[in-house]
C-alpha cells in the first residue's frame, strides 16, 4: 500500500499543476520611431564591474575603449586584473541597435 501512495503521489499533483491556466500578456504596439543616438567615437570609453554571478564577488573591472571606427567599429578591452583582453570587433548592422554595458550603440 505505501509503495503504492508513493508512485500515486508525484502522479496526482502533476495532475493538479498542468490544469493551471497559461498567464495571458498584453502584446505592446511596435515604437512609431526608431530612437536616434550618436554614432561611438573614437576614444569613447566605459568601465564596468564583472562579479561572481553566485556570491556576487568582484572579479574584474573591465575597461572598454572606442580605438576605430570605420567599416567596422573595434573596441579595445583591458581588465584590472586580467590585463589586455581580446578586441571586439563589431560588423555593420542595417537599421539594427545594440545595447551594451548600457550605452545604445547605433550601426553604421
Amino acid at each position: 500500500m505505501r509503495r503504492f501512495l508513493v508512485l500515486l503521489l508525484p502522479a496526482l499533483l502533476a495532475a493538479c499543476i498542468s490544469g493551471q491556466p497559461y498567464p495571458t500578456s498584453t502584446p505592446l504596439p511596435q515604437p512609431i520611431n526608431t530612437p536616434k543616438v550618436r554614432a561611438p567615437q573614437v576614444g569613447q570609453q566605459w568601465v564596468y564591474n564583472v562579479r561572481n554571478v553566485f556570491n556576487q564577488e568582484l572579479v574584474d573591472i573591465v575597461t572598454e575603449r572606442v580605438v576605430s571606427v570605420g567599416p567596422q567599429v573595434r573596441i579595445e578591452r583591458s581588465g584590472l586584473k586580467a590585463g589586455p583582453l581580446p578586441d571586439e570587433i563589431q560588423q555593420p548592422w542595417v537599421m539594427f541597435y545594440r545595447i551594451r554595458t548600457g550605452i545604445l550603440l547605433k550601426s553604421f
